[in-house]
């Protein structure tokens, strides 16, 4: 076994002791699928300039839900903007260097990023403890609304940004991230450019078939048809245009499997690093560079 699955496996072992029987989707399995969940959602989002944080309240089915995004670096409509999207039980909005922050280490780190206008977006359910989030989880309905909420507000950002002027509007996001950026492009489409990074769009397979499993409820496990009909959207994904998706993969990621999830994307899109999800997750510099890199690409013909 090489570091990057024992590391992988050890973190997921460490999660599974700290939810006990309390697993995802341990409470209830039955919500909307993500492309219907998505039109019921709406965010009137505030009026801002320059850099400035929002936190937002929004009525869906699941409750009244947190999401929030903060104007880190704002350049004007001139530059490219990226809006990036946190992971799993992140707080984007601690910046302390003993916070898990991605956005942090990979954009305010080392050399802050430059020449570009940078939004740092929070998930609803990433602000209050471990123990709330795990709570949460145990509910579908509630992971679903999350999701679609941070894709909707991606939309309402896109949208913002558009009126305003922007010329080049990149959305990104890492392992959570990664898939509600997907979602973004498969059921919105507005951005410029999808940079995902450990991510695919058969979101079922993770919570099944990966080594996370472990951390999700025998009730879901035993209901894999009701898990994929309400969590994947691979199909929807695959119909968006291609030329404008820019993935990362893990090669020895154990929570998102490669070789499954390197199937929603075109042939040769794909670059992988040699690290497992843990790992990759830490190499910083590395998704600073993929971020970069993909940014500098041409864009896509408009269709």
């Amino acid at each position: 076994m090489n570091k990057h699955v024992f590391l992988d496996r050890l973190t997921i072992r460490m999660g599974a002791l700290l939810t006990g029987g309390n697993g995802y989707f341990a409470r209830n399995i039955d919500s909307p699928p993500i492309g219907e969940t998505l039109s019921t959602i709406s965010i009137d989002l505030p009026e801002w300039s320059g850099e400035s944080l929002h936190e937002l309240r929004v009525e869906t089915f699941a409750g009244t839900l947190d999401p929030g995004f903060e104007v880190v670096r704002w350049s004007g409509p001139d530059e490219p903007t990226i809006i990036f999207h946190h992971g799993n039980n992140e707080r984007p909005f601690d910046y302390r260097k003993t916070a898990k922050n991605t956005f942090r280490s990979i954009f305010l780190d080392r050399t802050p990023y430059t020449g570009m206008n940078l939004i740092n977006l929070r998930a609803p359910f990433h602000n209050g403890t471990i123990g709330s989030y795990t709570e949460a989880m145990t509910d579908i309905t509630n992971f679903v609304t999350m999701i679609a909420a941070s894709a909707v507000l991606i939309d309402g950002l896109v949208k913002t940004l558009r009126d305003r002027g922007s010329r080049e509007v990149n959305v990104s996001g890492i392992s959570l991230g990664g898939w509600i950026t997907n979602i973004h492009r498969a059921y919105f489409g507005s951005a410029d450019r999808y940079i995902p990074i450990f991510a695919g769009a058969a979101l079922a397979d993770t919570f099944l078939y990966s080594d996370y499993r472990r951390l999700v409820s025998n009730t879901a496990l035993s209901h894999p048809e009701e898990i994929e009909e309400i969590l994947d959207f691979e199909d929807d994904f695959l119909k968006a245009a291609d030329g404008n998706v820019y993935p990362l993969l893990a090669r020895h990621d154990r929570m998102i499997r490669f070789e499954r999830q390197r199937r929603s994307y075109p042939e040769g899109s794909v670059r992988v690093m040699d690290t497992g999800h843990v790992t990759g997750v830490l190499g910083a510099v590395e998704l600073r560079q993929h971020i970069g890199e993909s940014i500098t690409l041409p864009l896509p013909p408009q269709v």
